[in-house]
């Protein structure tokens, strides 16, 4: 039971802990989540411009963000991380900030 389902969140419900204990159990998520979130990587505070993305992964958790005409986040155990276009824009400078 539990295993390989795929939820999908918004942001008030959604955690990287939450996420992380799904994974556990064989069930994927994917959710919105607020870039004040505790766990989340420092760059997830920072304000991008339009065009911009920045993606990090640990394992199969998967950090995306990026700016159409906001700033949209979201983490997500169910993508690949390793298809082509998952890491292709990655922002340098959000990840290492000087």
């Amino acid at each position: 039971m539990n295993k390989h389902h795929h939820v999908f969140l918004d942001n008030f419900f959604s955690s990287v802990n939450l996420l992380c204990h799904l994974e556990a159990k064989d069930t994927y998520a994917c959710a919105t989540v607020r870039s004040n979130r505790q766990e989340l990587p420092p760059c997830a505070q920072q304000r991008l411009r339009a065009g911009d993305k920045v993606v990090l992964q640990k394992g199969n958790f998967v950090f995306t963000k990026w700016h159409d005409k906001r700033d949209v986040s979201i983490i997500s155990t169910n993508v690949n991380p390793f298809a082509a276009d998952v890491v292709s824009a990655t922002i340098s400078k959000l990840v290492n900030p000087s």
